[in-house]
């Protein structure tokens, strides 16, 4: 009887680490492939899970979701980019009205009211970090509400100027950068054709206007790409 249940345990045993080494290698393939397909796109897969974040520059495009059924949307389709850390925010930028925190580095390691409490005699109490996400709202009905774990551990959680914390941080602090520079250039975009001089139907003279408040310095690079691309997606607009 005891052999028998020596035999069951140690099949058990086997069939987890054959189990666990199969899900490895299937969740390595699904990496792979993801990474193959956004080649070129800035990405960043959470080690925590298999949620995803993907930025185009160039194509003015993000990638959200899952590395097995990611969601494409346009930067104007960002409707607000937010740091949450154990669950609450630290740092928010929305779509009309931008609420900017300090970087990620000043949040973890920053003043009082962030992630240091108050003083507790002569000593400063500490907030540990069991969580750091970024969460991307979209204009989406189905699935507008995207979150990507960038730290996540159980227990009583690490000071936040541990080492393993860091490295992390700064992934998360690039991404909200990229996407809430988004969010502002769509914002000047949009200000900058609503305020041009009408020319109806005459796209190519909206556009080099653009060009010209681009040239005098009016505008960045990215602010000139998006007003025109808003001027191109208009209903109305002429071939250039």
């Amino acid at each position: 009887m005891g052999v028998l249940i020596w035999i069951i345990i140690i099949g058990g045993i086997g069939w987890m680490i054959v189990n666990g080494i199969q899900k490895g290698k299937a969740k390595a393939a699904l990496r792979d492939s993801f990474m193959a397909q956004y080649k070129g796109w800035d990405v960043y897969v959470s080690s925590y899970e298999n949620s995803v974040i993907a930025v185009d520059q160039t194509a003015r495009r993000i990638a959200l979701g899952t590395m097995e059924s990611p969601i494409q949307v346009a930067w104007e389709q960002i409707a607000s980019v937010e740091i949450e850390r154990n669950g609450q925010s630290l740092s928010q930028t929305n779509r009309g009205s931008q609420v900017m925190g300090a970087a990620v580095g000043g949040l973890l390691l920053g003043p009082a009211g962030l992630l240091l409490g108050g003083l507790t005699g002569s000593k400063r109490n500490v907030q540990l970090v069991n969580e750091l996400s970024l969460k991307v709202v979209i204009d989406d009905h189905t699935m507008p509400v995207h979150r990507v774990s960038f730290f996540k551990i159980t227990g009583n959680g690490l000071k936040p100027d541990n080492a393993l914390i860091k490295p992390l941080a700064d992934r998360l602090e690039h991404f909200h950068a990229l996407i809430s520079n988004a969010i502002r250039a769509e914002e000047r975009a949009r200000q900058v054709v609503s305020e041009a001089p009408a020319l109806p139907n005459n796209t190519p003279a909206q556009i080099e206007q653009l060009w010209g408040l681009r040239q005098s310095g009016a505008l960045t690079d990215d602010e000139f790409t998006a007003a025109k691309a808003r001027l191109l997606a208009a209903p109305n607009a002429l071939p250039g």
